[in-house]
């Protein structure tokens, strides 16, 4: 079991926002700051040989934002202003950055990041030690959504119960600290589609093809499926054109990717390129049927 295992220090790197008070971000946000409070809780009397310090990549004039169970704060400068001409923009941090920040002033074992519109059930840290010990060497986990109200820490309790919907939005990454230093995450930002794509691509290619998207777990949730991100098409258009170049990139350098990875998966995506042929018992179970199909609310750990 995990807990009679060596001490396993998990970084968990934040991008917490001075948001305006009231706001959906600022509710969220403290929702999110309060799962983690009780996720460390927790992990800390259930599974004590698992660490976690949490590190925040913040601006300078954020750092109003950070909660007090941070370990390390700062080390942001750039942003989308500083790298796309389309204006007005937003003032986006490079995920490259972030990851940066979680290097210089974390020592955990493994890096995990999650947006700070994402709450944390209790078990997290102790379920994804787990995942990196029995399961696969890195991980993104996709999130569920639950209902857009309550947002409000002192309902923590109704959040948690809710089995909410599954959503294919990847929010959670989790890689070894050793293999961040290889990433090519180019200019791409967060708080706009297609960044998962790129951090999960490096991640997989980082580590040997081995990582694992979860979809089916209760691990963790958002509130409704608002999408703030659809304000000017031309980011969005951005961020995607960033996310294939890191790819295409990758692709160069690791030419042998194994068929049916991530890695694979996205290139197919992004590179305008067919995913690699199926076998014969793959092509005759996806024709009559066959594969397996997770029922919803959600199925026993899987990484298909």
């Amino acid at each position: 079991e995990v807990c009679g295992a060596p001490v396993m220090m998990l970084t968990h790197v934040l991008n917490p926002v001075a948001a305006k008070p009231g706001s959906n971000l600022a509710r969220c946000q403290a929702v999110c700051f309060e799962s983690i409070r009780r996720a460390m809780a927790y992990t800390r009397a259930v599974c004590p040989k698992v660490e976690v310090e949490v590190v925040c990549a913040v601006y300078a004039e954020d750092e109003p934002a950070v909660p007090e169970f941070c370990a390390a704060k700062g080390g942001l400068e750039r942003s989308l202003v500083d790298v796309c001409q389309v204006r007005p923009a937003r003032k986006l941090p490079l995920v490259g950055d972030i990851y940066r920040v979680a290097l210089e002033r974390g020592t955990g074992d493994a890096v995990l990041y999650t947006n700070v519109d994402i709450g944390l059930q209790p078990f997290f840290y102790e379920l994804v030690a787990h995942l990196l010990e029995t399961q696969c060497p890195a991980l993104g986990i996709t999130r569920r959504n639950i209902a857009e109200e309550p947002i409000d820490p002192a309902q923590m309790c109704l959040m948690m119960s809710q089995v909410g919907e599954r959503f294919q939005g990847m929010d959670t990454f989790v890689c070894p600290r050793s293999h961040i230093r290889e990433f090519d995450l180019g200019e791409v930002v967060i708080g706009l589609p297609t960044v998962e794509y790129a951090v999960l691509g490096n991640i997989d290619a980082a580590c040997g093809f081995g990582c694992k998207l979860f979809k089916h777990l209760h691990a963790n949730f958002h509130h409704g499926n608002e999408q703030v991100w659809r304000v000017d098409q031309r980011f969005c258009d951005f961020n995607d054109a960033q996310t294939t170049g890191v790819l295409t990139r990758l692709k160069a350098r690791q030419p042998g990717c194994p068929p049916h990875c991530l890695f694979d998966w996205f290139q197919a995506k992004f590179l305008k390129q067919r995913p690699r042929a199926k076998g014969f018992k793959g092509r005759v179970m996806d024709l009559l049927g066959l594969r397996k199909r997770h029922p919803e609310p959600f199925d026993i750990v899987s990484g298909e």
